[in-house]
């Protein structure tokens, strides 16, 4: 007994004694112990989700009725793999517990997600749930609006999106109130509630089109050639750009970005060993290596409008067919009642659709799509922001990102005066002038674009009148006390 106590008293003086290896154990204690702690939270909370989800399951229905089918598309390489173990862990019981039928394929490439998309319909499914990114719900866009169905004005089936990104764009833009950037568990279960529970927003996406301008020889002029050109059979003609489509062709909810800050944001995930200081950390570095060399683009776009007689079109009201005899025996035919939609006969607006032209320099360039706004109930709107890159240097670039990081936003600065540029459009055109040499490339919803030859490039962002039935959360039900409430 005397030993232990002795041995006890000499703790401090041990502990004293290796400093470096005490504070290191020390460090390592603290980080498994929160560790842990997050994992026992983490399963009350999947506990108290699945019991809501319960009340949907137990609920009986007809022998006649089917169960509400739904088929998961699933990107494997998102997120670096993890999102389809995360998905398996936090949505895919929710769902079987609410009594779902619930087909799960995996997709390994773009192509494949775009394959499938592009021929599931109402046929075979009431509603689609994409476990990924916003890239992999882009390619889910892109495949039902684009491949073989250009014509598709609106998505045969909602679609509902699990939450298995980095960044989470489309939900941020969306849901901002809930969706900060942050990985949490409850955001991963409400977006399999929001499938159970039948929680629809109507949302429009944006089309991306990027094209080459190919220098082509122009038919020559019948005039006489002079003595010069005509010795010269090499001379050189005269050239005029041309449009030329590479098939590269978007659809998306989120955003196109550019510039220094979208790729620190990209860069903060290979620095995984600093833990909660990664995001800080990442800004100090890049610009420790780096100067923000901004980049440089010309943009034209189409004014915003809000609806008027020039952009919306006229309503075609269905007569009503004329009594005919036989009526008396198969009855008078029946119409669905056609859809509501406001008239705009009797609305001008000059400048709808005005052409305007701008010249950008920056280091920080976002083109969002906004959802949230009244205005936007038939089309969707674009706003584009700059920031002033000619006088943007490092330490602006690690002020400004360390301000996001400690607010938990990710493409956007907090201080609404670090923006210069600030337009709203209809339809936005940038013709790419120059880009940095280490980043020759610009991010749609998330997937980096790489941009060769940039000076002939132009990528064109246009609203849409597409409409997509989308799941969305509404709250966030439980907190981490209420869930270890609901436990005890």
């Amino acid at each position: 007994m005397a030993a232990i106590a002795t041995k006890v008293g000499n703790a401090g003086k041990t502990l004293w004694r290796h400093k470096k290896k005490s504070a290191v154990a020390g460090i390592a204690l603290y980080h498994l112990g929160d560790w842990l702690h997050g994992l026992h939270r983490d399963q009350l909370i999947r506990t108290a989700y699945a019991r809501e989800a319960l009340k949907f399951g137990v609920v009986p229905i007809s022998c006649e009725d089917t169960p509400r089918r739904v088929t998961v598309l699933v990107n494997i390489n998102a997120n670096e793999r993890h999102v389809n173990d995360k998905f398996t862990k936090n949505a895919l019981p929710l769902l079987h517990l609410a009594g779902l039928q619930v087909d799960v394929i995996k997709a390994e490439t773009p192509e494949q997600l775009r394959s499938l998309a592009a021929v599931i319909d109402k046929t075979e499914t009431d509603a689609i749930f994409v476990v990924g990114g916003d890239g992999t719900l882009a390619e889910v866009l892109t495949g039902i609006f684009e491949e073989h169905k250009p014509e598709r004005g609106a998505a045969q089936v909602p679609i509902g999106v699990f939450p298995g990104g980095n960044d989470n764009r489309s939900l941020q833009l969306l849901i901002p109130d809930l969706f900060q950037g942050k990985d949490d568990v409850r955001l991963q279960c409400e977006s399999a509630m929001a499938v159970i529970e039948n929680s629809v927003t109507r949302v429009r996406p944006f089309k991306c089109s990027i094209t080459s301008l190919v220098p082509v020889a122009e038919a020559p002029k019948a005039e006489e050639p002079t003595e010069d050109t005509a010795s010269d059979p090499d001379a050189p003609k005269k050239l005029s750009p041309e449009k030329h489509a590479d098939g590269a062709v978007f659809y998306a909810l989120s955003d196109v970005t550019a510039g220094w800050f979208n790729h620190i944001e990209q860069r903060k995930h290979k620095l995984w060993y600093w833990f909660g200081w990664k995001r800080k950390f990442a800004y100090f570095w890049e610009m420790l290596k780096r100067s923000p060399e901004p980049l440089e683009v010309d943009v034209a776009y189409e004014e915003f409008c809000t609806g008027c007689r020039r952009c919306r079109p006229a309503i075609v009201v269905q007569e009503k067919p004329a009594w005919r005899w036989w009526h008396m025996f198969t009855g008078t035919p029946r119409y669905a009642n056609p859809q509501v939609r406001k008239d705009y006969s009797n609305i001008v607006n000059e400048n709808c659709g005005r052409q305007h032209t701008d010249k950008v320099v920056a280091s920080d360039l976002v083109i969002s799509n906004i959802q949230s706004d009244p205005a936007v109930s038939e089309t969707g709107k674009l706003v584009l922001i700059a920031n002033d890159g000619a006088n943007t240097g490092r330490f602006d670039v690690i002020s400004d990102g360390w301000k996001r990081c400690a607010s938990n936003l990710a493409s956007v600065s907090t201080n609404p005066d670090f923006y210069t540029t600030k337009l709203s459009a209809s339809a936005i055109e940038l013709f790419v002038k120059f880009l940095p040499s280490f980043i020759p490339k610009l991010a749609v919803a998330g997937e980096w674009r790489t941009l060769e030859d940039c000076a002939n490039k132009k990528v064109r962002i246009e609203a849409t009148d597409k409409v997509v039935d989308l799941f969305v959360p509404r709250q966030l039900r439980f907190d981490h006390e209420s869930a270890e409430q609901q436990q005890n």
